[in-house]
């Protein structure tokens, strides 16, 4: 009794009830105090995808069947135990703010909010979401609505959290701060069939039950539309800088570790850069500038941007969504040269306008280009050697032929190793297929 107590009052103060050490014999009876029917109905749904013959762990993380669901609510508690909810004025309860607790650096917000303005309104308490989607195509966190003529596309015509959330896209900040789908706390998502889900929760470490919300976070609305999302926050650096170094200067070592690093290539034989941005306090940020331009020798070409600049620079530099053929390569050159150098003999045949973003840290690459090579079977030979070796080369813009080509590659692939099955489980566990009619 005194456990179940306990568990309901982390519940009631807006937790939950593990944050580390998952869901064993003892917990499971709980899971009804922060999951639904819907919710657990799809959980076990995943685990029998995963485990048809229920061999791991049974009657592990689950409630019984006959668990009553009596004790769950699906009514939030915006104004929590010891909390208070921030309102700044008509604008924020208007905006889309569903509940927004700077302490606790975490924000909820309707998914139609405009990703610009959820920006708007956590500057003004000093914090960020650091994700810098292309689809935002987001100015730096400092900026006002207005100041960056590449200003957040919430202006030009409004992009949505939930079509940020869709895509999926992290940006060059995701090897520092953490992919997109990892600063998603969570979510309200409608299935296609209907059935309204709320996935994870609004604490950081929640570990009550299977993580059905990072699959959808970059599914592009197939498992479903996110109407609402909880996201972690972060205090707004203090101070930033990129350090901009020509792509023929020697990279020793690092001695300081940068909260983004890219590597940049113009077209064949165009001169290329390498940017590596720094951000914390100033006398930090101060420290590692001066200690990277003695290492490097401060080569011929380097710059220094500082403040919203260096935030500006990484992010138009990383954004390549406007070419009109994006190849995405995984492993880098620098982690497959092998890989890399057969995909840059093929754009050197017949290709043209090709540039490079290699983000090292992440492991993969975009290539943009005006036109590529036609040769199919050189394509699909070469999307074969990526596959052999756990990444993929595929095409996320550009001709249709080619593109369902690497995709039957990447399919293949899939299916060999099973994952194809799997992920086709997990797909069907938020689109179920329609009852068969009686006649």
């Amino acid at each position: 009794k005194a456990s179940k107590e306990i568990m309901q009052a982390c519940v009631d103060a807006g937790g939950t009830i593990t944050g580390e050490h998952g869901v064993g014999l003892d917990k499971r009876s709980y899971m009804t105090l922060v999951h639904g029917p819907a919710e657990i109905d799809a959980m076990r749904r995943v685990k029998a995808a995963f485990d048809p013959r229920g061999l791991m762990n049974p009657g592990k993380v689950l409630p019984d069947a006959d668990t009553a669901a009596d004790t769950y609510t699906d009514t939030d508690v915006l104004v929590r135990s010891g909390q208070k909810a921030v309102a700044t004025g008509p604008e924020t309860s208007q905006s889309g703010v569903i509940e927004y607790v700077p302490e606790d650096l975490t924000i909820t917000v309707d998914a139609e909010m405009l990703w610009s303005e959820l920006g708007r309104i956590t500057r003004a308490k000093g914090q960020w979401v650091p994700a810098l989607p292309p689809t935002a195509a987001d100015r730096s966190p400092n900026d006002s609505p207005g100041d960056s003529p590449n200003a957040n596309s919430g202006d030009v015509p409004g992009v949505t959290v939930a079509q940020v959330l869709a895509e999926g896209t992290s940006g060059p900040l995701a090897p520092h701060y953490g992919r997109l789908r990892d600063l998603v706390l969570g979510a309200r998502l409608t299935t296609p069939d209907g059935r309204a889900l709320r996935l994870g929760g609004r604490v950081v470490k929640n570990v009550a039950g299977f993580d059905l919300l990072r699959p959808v976070v970059g599914a592009g609305g197939t498992l479903g539309v996110i109407t609402e999302a909880t996201l972690r926050l972060y205090p707004i650096p203090a101070a930033m800088a990129t350090i901009e170094i020509p792509f023929g200067a020697t990279l020793p070592g690092l001695p300081v570790t940068p909260a983004a690093f890219l590597v940049m290539r113009g077209d064949q034989g165009a001169e290329g850069t390498v940017l590596i941005h720094l951000h914390g306090s100033e006398l930090q940020v101060a420290a590692e500038v001066d200690e990277l331009l003695t290492l490097f020798g401060t080569p011929e070409g380097a710059r220094v941007h500082r403040g919203d600049a260096a935030l500006s620079r990484i992010t138009k530099a990383s954004d390549l969504s406007g070419a009109p053929i994006q190849i995405i390569a995984s492993p880098t050159a620098l982690n497959g040269p092998e890989l890399a150098a057969g995909l840059e003999a093929l754009l050197a045949d017949e290709s043209s306008g090709v540039r490079r973003c290699a983000s090292p840290l992440e492991g993969r690459e975009v290539w943009a280009c005006e036109s590529l090579s036609p040769d199919l079977e050189r394509w699909v030979g070469l999307a074969g050697r990526f596959a052999a070796e756990g990444g993929e080369l595929r095409i996320a813009a550009g001709p249709e032929d080619l593109q369902s080509a690497l995709d039957k590659v990447r399919f293949e692939s899939d299916s060999r190793s099973g994952a194809r099955v799997l992920a086709e489980s997990v797909r069907l566990t938020f689109d179920p297929p329609p009852p068969e009619s009686k006649a």
